[in-house]
């Protein structure tokens, strides 16, 4: 509604999932829980080390895509995807679960994020590598999946 006040109905309708636009989010995703594992060879330290495999896919794939673009303002904080696809309505996050306990804090960052990035983009997509501390994928991606517009993917590492 906030974003309706602000701008004329034109600026703020995004079509979505139309057949092009669902099979170029299945792509992504895919290609993420297919090949992202394939090119980390070594434990990845930091979070970024894992956006720029993930960019390296996006590249070898001719999928266009903005890095750490839009700066998205909600309520007194800025929140950035890490990848986003203006085409298909799509902001991307990658996570690096890489310590105990972090499991519980992603949750935290995600639902963040979701509330935030909601009010730009139709679609949101979480990529999370796991160095072997989340025990139980599909219970920790449960609660997001029933949702329509979110889609997470736990990678192993």
């Amino acid at each position: 509604m906030d974003e309706l006040k602000r701008k004329p109905l034109t600026e703020v309708y995004r079509g979505k999932d139309t057949p092009k636009e669902s099979s170029m989010l299945i792509k992504i995703v895919s290609l993420a829980a297919r090949k992202l594992r394939t090119v980390i060879r070594a434990k990845p330290k930091r979070e970024k080390d894992v956006q720029d495999a993930l960019e390296n896919l996006l590249v070898g794939a001719d999928i266009l895509y903005k890095r750490e673009h839009p700066h998205i303002p909600y309520s007194s904080k800025n929140y950035v995807p890490d990848f986003s696809f203006e085409k298909i309505d799509l902001a991307l996050d990658v996570k690096l679960c890489a310590k105990l306990g972090r499991e519980k804090e992603m949750i935290a960052e995600m639902n963040d994020d979701i509330m935030a990035y909601k009010s730009m983009f139709g679609n949101i997509a979480f990529v999370i590598y796991d160095l072997g501390f989340i025990r139980d994928a599909d219970r920790f991606t449960d609660e997001f999946s029933s949702r329509d517009d979110v889609l997470i993917t736990v990678v192993k590492h």
